[in-house]
């Protein structure tokens, strides 16, 4: 069946139109492209315009370097740790008059113990005419020679102040668990110690 002229003009004529606006369609769909094209590159490049690949390999290395960093402040730590434990942490002197001709608190004990409670007393004893000092080792807190009184009172003293370090470091340690721990007057008329 033969086509009337005017109907394919009319054909022909919408056809036009929908290749007109199937253009302009493409047109607006190659521009969001692009827009999003543009997007997806600046969020796929870092602050210094390297790839995301490029970034997440320098974030890794990074990391890396900071874990590395990490272990080796730990191991020296635990080092100086070591060593410390080795170092005078407690010491007390006690000064007293040896002699009654003697007066002015002159003679004195002083004792000095590591971590590990290991050190020395001395003991220097000023008369009128001479002084004299004295040595003695201790060894996991014991004496290895007998002690006078007032010796005895400086080993006492000097581990009594690693017990009160001890418990505040115990109370340090509560606090860092988010416990509740009493004010400082109140916990110690509760644990019989003597103020902080």
């Amino acid at each position: 069946m033969p086509v009337s002229s005017s109907l394919l003009t009319i054909l022909v004529g919408v056809l036009l139109v929908c290749v007109v606006a199937q253009c302009f369609f493409l047109i607006g769909m190659s521009r969001r492209m692009a827009r999003h094209s543009k997007m997806l590159r600046q969020f796929f490049s870092g602050p210094q315009g390297e790839d995301l690949e490029g970034l997440l390999s320098r974030t890794i290395e990074n990391a890396q370097t900071a874990s590395d960093t990490a272990t080796a402040i730990s191991i020296q730590m635990n080092e100086f740790l070591e060593r410390f434990d080795g170092c005078i942490q407690h010491f007390a002197l006690v000064r007293y008059d040896a002699f009654e001709e003697v007066t002015g608190q002159l003679s004195f004990s002083l004792a000095m113990l590591d971590g590990r409670d290991n050190g020395a007393i001395i003991s220097t004893i000023f008369g009128r005419t001479n002084s004299r000092c004295f040595g003695k080792m201790i060894v996991g807190g014991r004496p290895e020679q007998p002690l006078t009184d007032e010796e005895q009172q400086a080993l006492l003293q000097a581990l009594e102040s690693k017990a009160k370090v001890s418990l505040r470091n115990q109370s340090n340690d509560l606090d860092k668990k988010n416990v509740v721990i009493l004010p400082t007057a109140q916990r110690t008329e509760f644990m019989g110690v003597g103020r902080e």
